[in-house]
C-alpha cells in the first residue's frame, strides 16, 4: 500500500525545507519562464503544499487580454498566479504589507506584474492574485487596489517565506481560503509599527558567489555512515545488539543538577503522583526496594524507570491480561525509547513460555496518513502480519483449518446447504468463505482471532509509532485501537506522545481509565552512546583497517577501526559538554539525539587527520587525547555539509533573528528566554515550579516591544517547537494565550552556552540582518580570510574577531533600542533583560582571558 502524503503544517514544513535546499541547485541559473514554473514553482504548490492538477489550469486564454500562467481552485477559493523568471528578481520593500499603487521607480516590475494578474482575474470575477518568480512571492487582495487601504502581503525570499511559514501556510493551503487569510492579513494589527523596520542589508551567506555551497563528503564518511547505520539507529531486529545496547533510564548526572528544571520530557505531569516501581537488576542477585515518588497510591500510570530491569513491572500486568481485551497505553516524549521498549519487551523479557503461546501482531503506523481509511489500513496489515509469521497455524494453506475458521458462518447456513448436492455444498462453502474474505475485511480478521484464542493462543496487537503522527491522526488511532481491542477480544498495546495523553486524560471520549498506563522517560543520550559505542568496540580488533583514506593533504593512509571508534568515545563519552550539546538541542529526543550525531560524524566540516592514528607494524599503543572539539562539533552541526551557515536550512536557529514584531529586536527570543529562566523558582498555585501564563508574560514586560499579543504568542511558538519552552499542556504545535509555559532544554542552552560562544556567534552573524555598513564590511571581510585560513589557529582567530565584530553590533543596536523606550515610556528599563549585549560582551572576554 503507498502511504498517503500528509498535508498537515508540520508535514508541510518538513517538504518546505526540502523544496529550498533543492531550489539551491536552480536559482542563479537563468532559467527561462518556463523552467522556473517545471522547477521551482510547480514543486512548491503541488509537491510542498498539495495542490493537485485537478486543482489547477494552465495557460488560460481570455479574449483580449491574453494567456495566464495558472489559475488554481479548490473548494474554499479562487486565485491567479502570475509566473515570472527566475532571474528577474522583483524589489520589494521592507514591510511585509503595501498599497501595490505605490510601487513606483525601483518596484516598478513587481508593480507590472501585480497589474498583468489583476487584468487576468477582474474578468473573471476572481479576488486574489500571486506574482512569483520562483524566489518572492506577493499576494494581493483586488477588491482593495481601488481603495486607500493596503493590498499587497509580500514574501521577500525564501527566508522571509520560512520565518513567516505560519501566514504562507494558511494563505497557499488548498485547504485554506486565502481570500479570508489574506483580508485577516491585512488588516491586522501586526501591520502597525511601534517605530519604522531599520534599514537592514543584506545578509552576507546571500552575498557569497554561491549561497548554497557544499563541501565534498568526509573520506571517512561511508564508513561513519555504517557504524551509525548499525549501532546509532533504533534497534528493532538485532537482538543480541539490542541487549548490549539497552539503555534504561538513571538519574541524572551531577554536572546536570543546575539543570534539572529543564531537563524533563517535553510534558510535565500536571502535579500527578506516578508510582515508581523497581525490579531486579539483571547484573545484580539482590532486589532494590521500591522507592514510592510521593505517596502510595494505586495510581494507574506507572513510570518505567529503573536501570536494566524495569520491563517485569509491565511483564506483570502485561501476563495478567494477556488472555482478555485490554489496552496498555505507552506514553513518553517523542524519540523516548517506545519502540525499543517494546521490542526488547517480546524478544527478552516476556517468558519463553508466553512469546510461545503469544500471537504478536506488530504494527508500524508511521505508514498511515491523514486521510487514511484506518480499518482498511489496520485489518489489512494484521493479515500480513498473521501470513508472514504466523502461516504454521495452518490458516492459510490448510482446508480443514480454513473450514474450522469459518465453521459458524458454515452453520448458519446449514439447512439450506442440506437441500442441495455435496458437490454443490463445497461450492456454496467456497462463495460464504470467500464473500467475508474478499468483502469484509474486518469480519475476516475477527474470525482469524475466534480461532487463535479457541487453539488456546493469547493475541496481541502492537500499534507503534503513533507518536510521530500529528496530534489528530493520534486522536483518532487511539479511539480506533479500543473499537478493535474489544472487536478482536484482544490486548493491544499503543505507544502515544505525552502531550495527547496530558490534554485529553480528563476526557471521557477517550475513557484512558480503562487502561494500564506506563510512562516510559528518556534516557541520557550519554549512557545510550557509552554502550553503543562499547558494543562497536567489543566487535572490532586491532588487525581491522581502512585503507587509502586520503587526509586534508590529499596523502592515503591507513586507519584502525577501532581508532576511529576511539575518537567518538573520547570525543562524546569524555566530555560531557559534548553530549550536552546533543542532548539539549533535542530536547532530549533521543531519536533526534542519533540522527543529531550522524550529521556531525558524517561532516565534511570536521577534520579528522590530527586525532586518527595510522596503523601499522610500528604503531606505538598509547594514550593520547583524541577529542573533537566542541566548537568543531556545532559548527558542523550548523553546517552539515553547506560551506555557508543558513538558519532556515540548520538545526541551529540564529536566536538574534529580527520578527515581524512591529519593533524588529535582535534580542526578543533571548528576552523570552532570559524571562523564562528568571521564573523557574516561581510557583504559581499548584502548578509545577517555573510556569507562567504566557498573556502574564507579555502584559508585563512585552507589550512595548511586541506590537500584539497574537503577534507574540506566535514567536513563543515557534520557541516551544524548538524545545526552548514547555508547554504545561504538553503542546507542541499549538499555542494559546492562556497556556502556561516554562524553559525547555533547548532554551536552556541557547541563553545559558550558545549566545556566549564565539563560534555560534561568528557562524550567525553572516546570517544575522545587520544596519550598519561598517559592520557588514568588517564581518564580511572575517569571513574571507577565515575561509582561506591555511591553519586551525588563524581560522579560530577570524572566528573570535567576528563574533567580538558582531558582540559590538548588537551592544550598539540595543542601546539603540533603549533610547527609543524610554521616549515612549517604557516602564523597567534597567532590568536585565535589557542589557543582554553587554552581559554576552563581559562573559566572553571573561571565558576568552
Amino acid at each position: 500500500m503507498i502511504p498517503k502524503i500528509d498535508y498537515g503544517y508540520s508535514a508541510t514544513l518538513e517538504r518546505l525545507k526540502e523544496w529550498m535546499t533543492n531550489c539551491g541547485n536552480h536559482l542563479g541559473k537563468n532559467l527561462n519562464e518556463t523552467e522556473t514554473r517545471n522547477k521551482i514553482i510547480d514543486p512548491l504548490f503541488i509537491s510542498v503544499m498539495g495542490w493537485n492538477e485537478k486543482q489547477l489550469s494552465r495557460e488560460g486564454y481570455l479574449n483580449k487580454i491574453g494567456y495566464y500562467d495558472y489559475e488554481f481552485q479548490s473548494e474554499e477559493e479562487k486565485f491567479i498566479l502570475e509566473a515570472k523568471r527566475e532571474c528577474v528578481p522583483f524589489h520589494m520593500p521592507n514591510a511585509n504589507v503595501v498599497k501595490s499603487t505605490s510601487l513606483k521607480n525601483k518596484y516598478s516590475e513587481l508593480k507590472e506584474a501585480i497589474s498583468q494578474g489583476i487584468d487576468y482575474a477582474v474578468p473573471r470575477s476572481i479576488d486574489v492574485v500571486a506574482v512569483c518568480n520562483g524566489s518572492q512571492i506577493a499576494v494581493v487582495y483586488v477588491p482593495y487596489y481601488h481603495t486607500k487601504e493596503c493590498d499587497t502581503y509580500l514574501f521577500k525570499d525564501h527566508d522571509r517565506i520560512f520565518e513567516d511559514i505560519i501566514n504562507f501556510y494558511n494563505l497557499f493551503s488548498p485547504n485554506q481560503s486565502i481570500k479570508k487569510e489574506l483580508k485577516k492579513l491585512l488588516e491586522s494589527k501586526n501591520n502597525i509599527l511601534i517605530r519604522s523596520r531599520p534599514s537592514f542589508l543584506q545578509k552576507i551567506n546571500q552575498k557569497q558567489q554561491n549561497p548554497d555551497d557544499v563541501l565534498p563528503n568526509n573520506q571517512l564518511a561511508t564508513y561513519l555512515s555504517t557504524i551509525h547505520d548499525k549501532y546509532f539507529t533504533e534497534i528493532i531486529s538485532n537482538w543480541e545488539l539490542l541487549k548490549k545496547c539497552y539503555c534504561d533510564y538513571e538519574g541524572a548526572h551531577q554536572y546536570e543538577k543546575n539543570i534539572e528544571f529543564v531537563l524533563r520530557d517535553r510534558a510535565p505531569r500536571l502535579g500527578k503522583v506516578v508510582e515508581d516501581i523497581t525490579i531486579i537488576d539483571e547484573d545484580n542477585d539482590e532486589w532494590e526496594k521500591e522507592q514510592p515518588v510521593g505517596p502510595i497510591t494505586t495510581d494507574k500510570i506507572v513510570d518505567i524507570k529503573t536501570t536494566r530491569k524495569t520491563a517485569d513491572a509491565f511483564d506483570d500486568r502485561f501476563t495478567s491480561y494477556r488472555n482478555n481485551s485490554k489496552m496498555f497505553l505507552l506514553i513518553g516524549g517523542a524519540g523516548a525509547g517506545k519502540t525499543t521498549f517494546i521490542h526488547r519487551f517480546f524478544n527478552f523479557i516476556l517468558s519463553e513460555d508466553d512469546r510461545n503461546s503469544t500471537v504478536w501482531i506488530y504494527l508500524d503506523c508511521k505508514e498511515c496518513a491523514s486521510d487514511t481509511n484506518l480499518d482498511t489500513f489496520i485489518y489489512q496489515k494484521i493479515e500480513d502480519e498473521l501470513f508472514e509469521k504466523y502461516s504454521s497455524l495452518g490458516i492459510f494453506d490448510n482446508k480443514n483449518t480454513l473450514l474450522n475458521v469459518f465453521a459458524n458462518d458454515i452453520k448458519r447456513k446449514k439447512a439450506l446447504l442440506s437441500l442441495i448436492s455435496e458437490e454443490q455444498q463445497n461450492e456454496k462453502k467456497f462463495e460464504i468463505i470467500e464473500e467475508i474474505i474478499e468483502k469484509d475485511k474486518q469480519t475476516y480478521i475477527k474470525r482469524l482471532f475466534e480461532y487463535i484464542q479457541k487453539m488456546e493462543y493469547s493475541t496481541c496487537v502492537v500499534y507503534d509509532n503513533v507518536d510521530q503522527l500529528d496530534t489528530e491522526l493520534q486522536k483518532k488511532l487511539f479511539l480506533h485501537g479500543n473499537a478493535v481491542k474489544e472487536r478482536l477480544r484482544t490486548t493491544l498495546i499503543l505507544s502515544l506522545r505525552e502531550e495527547v495523553y496530558y490534554q485529553h486524560e480528563n476526557d471521557k471520549t477517550f475513557n484512558f481509565s480503562d487502561c494500564e498506563v506506563f510512562h516510559i522517560p528518556a534516557p541520557r543520550i550519554y549512557n545510550v552512546l557509552a554502550k553503543r559505542l562499547k558494543a562497536a568496540k567489543e566487535e572490532l580488533d586491532e588487525s581491522q583497517m581502512l585503507f587509502g583514506i586520503k587526509n586534508t593533504k590529499g596523502m592515503s593512509i591507513t586507519l584502525k577501526k577501532l581508532d576511529i571508534i576511539e575518537v567518538l568515545t573520547q570525543t562524546f563519552i569524555g566530555s560531557q559538554e559534548n553530549t550536552l550539546l546533543l542532548e539539549m538541542l533535542s530536547n532530549r529526543d533521543v531519536r533526534e539525539s542519533l540522527r543529531m550525531f550522524k550529521k556531525i560524524i558524517s561532516s565534511p566540516n570536521i577534520t579528522y587527520d590530527d586525532l586518527l592514528v595510522a596503523a601499522g607494524v610500528s604503531s606505538i599503543k598509547a594514550q593520547s587525547d583524541k577529542r573533537i572539539k566542541n566548537d568543531e562539533l556545532l559548527k558542523a552541526l550548523a553546517l552539515e555539509n553547506r560551506i555557508h551557515y543558513q538558519s532556515s536550512k540548520s538545526k541551529i536557529i540564529n536566536i538574534f533573528d529580527i520578527n515581524n514584531d512591529g519593533f524588529f529586536s535582535h534580542f526578543t527570543k533571548l528576552r523570552i528566554l532570559q524571562y523564562a529562566q528568571s521564573n523557574l523558582t516561581l510557583t504559581v498555585g499548584t502548578l509545577p515550579k517555573g510556569f507562567f501564563q504566557l498573556k502574564v508574560m507579555y502584559n508585563e514586560f512585552f507589550r512595548y516591544t511586541v506590537n500584539d499579543l497574537e503577534t507574540f504568542i506566535n514567536i513563543c511558538l515557534s520557541l516551544q517547537k524548538e524545545g526552548a519552552l514547555i508547554n504545561l499542556k504538553g503542546s507542541i504545535s499549538s499555542l494559546e494565550s492562556s497556556d502556561f509555559v516554562s524553559l525547555g532544554p533547548t532554551g536552556y542552552f541557547y541563553l545559558n552556552n550558545l549566545k556566549l560562544n564565539p563560534m555560534y556567534l561568528a557562524l550567525i552573524s553572516i546570517d544575522a540582518p545587520i544596519t550598519d555598513e561598517n559592520t557588514v564590511e568588517r564581518i564580511e571581510d572575517l569571513y574571507d580570510k577565515s575561509k582561506k585560513a591555511v591553519s586551525e589557529f588563524q581560522k579560530n582567530k577570524r572566528y573570535h574577531d567576528m563574533a567580538n565584530a558582531y558582540i559590538d553590533y548588537l551592544i550598539l543596536s540595543e542601546k539603540e533600542e533603549i533610547e527609543f523606550l524610554k521616549s515612549i515610556g517604557c516602564p523597567d528599563i534597567e532590568s536585565p533583560l535589557y542589557k543582554i549585549s553587554e552581559n554576552i560582551k563581559d562573559q566572553i572576554n571573561i571565558g576568552s582571558e
